[in-house]
């Protein structure tokens, strides 16, 4: 949990970044596959987790660098973001 209404997901196949609405409504505010992934995710400023990927807009000459930064509360809960690696889980079948 990033605070009281966002949520960062991490699933097998990549992280989605969800916020809760007024009404209880769950909304994905963008998401991102492990192979979209550009380099692995790494902590700025102690607390926030910066995530780098490829920009979905396709290009006719190339694709460029694109990512998101999310801010946590406090540097611990940001250390326990998916920052240690971006492969699968080890024992996950595709």
């Amino acid at each position: 949990m990033v605070n009281n209404t966002d949520l960062l997901m991490v699933t097998k196949s990549g992280v989605l970044f969800v916020t809760k609405g007024t009404f209880g409504q769950l909304t994905c505010e963008w998401q991102y596959t492990y192979d979209e992934f550009t380099k692995d995710p790494f902590i700025v400023d102690g607390r926030r987790l910066r995530i780098e990927a490829k920009e979905r807009v396709k290009s006719v000459f190339h694709a460029k660098e694109f990512g998101k930064i999310i801010n946590f509360k406090t540097p611990e809960d940001a250390k326990k973001g998916p920052s240690t690696s971006h492969t699968k889980p080890t024992g996950m079948q595709m």
